[in-house]
């Protein structure tokens, strides 16, 4: 069924200057509201692979630090996205990714209900 879904070239608008708006951001809800523009969007089976998500992987790799969970959480979302949509193109993003997570869920057990209530 997956193999019949057709690629999406979701991450095209999100470039360098989306990310430089957004890290520049000061408020956390409109932080938080981006990202789940970006959510919005990558939720999709398949990714086009071949898209730069360099853009998309500098919000993230600096957010995954930030102190406001609602943030965080959107975070966390995201690469889960990213890692259904990409599969295998996600690989190495991932390996990149996904320490500073993991350090995070330690210190926090709430995450893991948070992110796995969506």
């Amino acid at each position: 069924m997956l193999d019949l879904e057709e690629e999406k070239d979701v991450l095209a608008k999100y470039n360098a200057a989306w990310a430089d708006s957004l890290l520049g951001l000061k408020k956390w809800s409109e932080k938080k509201d981006k990202m789940v523009e970006l959510n919005n969007d990558i939720n999709t089976p398949k990714i086009l692979p071949n898209t730069n998500i360099s853009a998309v992987m500098t919000v993230l790799s600096k957010l995954v630090n930030d102190s406001n969970m609602n943030v965080y959480d959107e975070v966390v979302k995201a690469v889960g996205y990213l890692g259904v949509g990409l599969k295998k193109h996600f690989e190495e993003e991932a390996k990149t990714i996904i320490g500073p997570i993991i350090l995070k869920i330690k210190k926090r057990s709430n995450i893991i209900q948070n992110v796995s209530d969506t």
